[in-house]
């Protein structure tokens, strides 16, 4: 039988072991939700943090998306819907780029980073000299000497005109919007011009063969 010494020196036991457990229980719980904290720090910082540009075609996610990708000046994806009158204004304009352009090539669908963005061109047509300095860059660091967009319903004239003066700032010479009807606009550095001057035979209008 413990006499009270005894029982006092047990009891004294007993009262630090649930202290130290108590502690014990309360450095756990802190250290668990430091850690939950910085798991959901780090989600977070990667859900905000973009995407580069390589990243953006790379993804297997975004992979024969029926849209047209680009990115704001934030980094974030915004995508456009492609429509098949779209594809073959493109395909024209091209066609005829080719045909008409000397010392020259012309492209679809040209990435080009810009201050807001990288922004895809419908349509551009790079000299031997462009493609002499950026060769196959993506996204082209510059400007090609004319950018084309197409207009189509999911764009307004205010983005396309925000569009023509980053393209502008790129280095573009000269900056072609196709409206929806097939009729062109030609447009340098200091406002619309009558024609195109690098491709003076150019049509006023972009006809669809069929």
């Amino acid at each position: 039988m413990l006499g009270s010494a005894d029982r006092l020196r047990f009891s004294h036991r007993i009262s630090d072991r649930g202290a130290g457990l108590r502690l014990a229980l309360t450095l756990s719980l802190l250290y668990f939700q430091e850690d939950r904290r910085a798991r959901r720090t780090r989600r977070n910082q990667e859900a905000r943090s973009p995407m580069n540009w390589q990243e953006v075609c790379s993804h297997p996610a975004l992979k024969d998306l029926p849209f047209k990708l680009e990115t704001d000046r934030w980094g974030h994806i915004v995508m456009t819907p492609a429509s098949n009158r779209h594809s073959w204004l493109q395909s024209e304009i091209q066609g005829l780029m080719r045909t008409l352009g000397c010392d020259g090539y012309a492209v679809i669908e040209c990435s080009i980073a810009t201050s807001g963005g990288v922004k895809v061109a419908d349509v551009a047509w790079a000299s031997r000299d462009f493609l002499h300095r950026h060769g196959t860059a993506n996204p082209y660091p510059e400007a090609p000497e004319i950018v084309v967009e197409v207009l189509s319903e999911s764009n307004s004239r205010a983005e396309m005109d925000e569009k023509k003066q980053l393209y502008f700032a790129r280095g573009a010479s000269e900056f072609w919007l196709c409206q929806g009807g097939g009729d062109m606009l030609f447009f340098e550095p200091s406002g619309v011009i009558e024609h195109s001057r690098l491709i003076p035979g150019f049509p006023a209008r972009v006809e669809l063969p069929f």
